[in-house]
């Protein structure tokens, strides 16, 4: 029985390339984690500016802004009010994924 012999650089060569492809894999699924994540930060700060610009449009008319004002595609506005004395606290937050990520707080005297 005869028996082939591969050269050491073959298998070197194959090796090499095996490595490579699996490099540009790795960082071929990386990009693509980093650019479906930041698709979705974006529209986070996009959702944040617009709750904020309700919270200033609600200052500028001393108003307190209704749950129903908010179309907001990933967070939700709740709003909770407690009285202490003469004043009005209103608590406004927009929660998103669980976590308050804006609160805003309002009073006024009665």
């Amino acid at each position: 029985m005869v028996m082939k012999r591969v050269p050491a650089s073959t298998i070197a060569e194959f090796v090499i390339a095996i490595t490579i492809i699996a490099i540009c894999f790795t960082i071929a699924s990386q990009v693509f984690m980093q650019a479906s994540r930041s698709t979705i930060q974006f529209k986070e700060v996009k959702e944040q500016t617009e709750f904020q610009s309700l919270m200033i449009d609600a200052l500028i008319h001393d108003t307190l802004p209704a749950v129903s004002d908010w179309k907001g595609e990933l967070g939700t506005m709740e709003i909770s009010t407690t009285r202490k004395d003469s004043v009005v606290f209103s608590e406004i937050n927009l929660i998103s994924n669980q976590k308050t990520t804006w609160q805003q707080t309002f009073f006024s005297e009665q």
